[in-house]
């Protein structure tokens, strides 16, 4: 006999072994690999993070150029005007994110998703951010410079006022030479980057910090920290001596 006659023999006895095989095999068969699937499926579903997942009270808030902008705390008597159209809002956290997620450039803690972001005035867009009719200001960026880099507030300030650390009331406001020489030795401060004072172990909540509204000309106001007990100032800068005499002669 020779090979192809082998091969057909062999083709057909496989066909009639399969015509054979009780069909309720078959059924089993097909059904282990049905569930099996699916409680892939259903194990995945189960591990799946479901988001949100938790009630987060968040800062009024976008990220925006590598930067957080926080809402201007006061700015009802503000005297701006939206600016060039930088671009819009692209996810909202309120409501879809969860407790681990990490702001992206474009995220809004409550802006609704396509929100268009202006710039403030004529700010610098590094430092005040228009949406929705809000001001929202930049806390610094993770860059070493001045705090004239970070801050667009040269030529700007109009007052600066005491306030109490326990219920914000003002105490009392700072005279005019004060105001001047104050943004003099504020503004030249070197700027250490974003969270550089908590990572040299400065700022602890048991140390003396002393809170402090800077006043601009643009009707708005936002307030500032200065910790005697570490000589530091808020964003992220160590204050010089003749700042330090300033304030502390001030608020004495």
């Amino acid at each position: 006999m020779n090979k192809n006659k082998l091969m057909g023999i062999g083709a057909l006895a496989f066909l009639l072994l399969l015509l054979f095989i009780p069909q309720s095999i078959i059924g089993t068969m097909r059904k282990t690999g049905t569930d099996f699937n699916t409680e892939n499926r259903i194990a995945a579903a189960a591990t799946a993070k479901t988001c949100p997942d938790a009630e987060i009270d968040y800062m009024d808030a976008i990220y925006w150029n590598d930067r957080f902008y926080d809402a201007v705390d006061q700015q009802e008597e503000a005297m701006l005007e939206e600016g060039e159209l930088l671009g819009e809002i692209n996810y909202s956290l309120m409501g879809h994110a969860c407790a681990d997620y990490r702001m992206k450039n474009g995220d809004a803690t409550y802006l609704s998703i396509g929100t268009p972001v202006y710039a403030a005035g004529d700010y610098d867009p590094s430092f005040r951010l228009m949406a929705k009719g809000k001001i929202y200001q930049s806390g610094g960026s993770s860059h070493e410079g001045t705090i004239e880099d970070e801050m667009d507030i040269a030529g700007r300030i109009t007052g600066i006022s005491y306030e109490s650390s326990e219920d914000g009331e003002m105490i009392s406001a700072f005279d005019d030479k004060a105001v001047e020489d104050f943004e003099t030795e504020y503004l030249s401060l070197a700027y250490l980057g974003r969270g550089k004072l908590h990572e040299l172990g400065l700022i602890k909540h048991n140390r003396s910090s002393q809170f402090l509204r800077i006043h601009l000309n643009d009707g708005t106001s936002y307030r500032i920290v200065y910790w005697a007990g570490d000589n530091a100032i808020s964003p992220d800068a160590i204050a010089t001596q003749e700042l330090k005499d300033i304030i502390l002669k001030q608020i004495s």
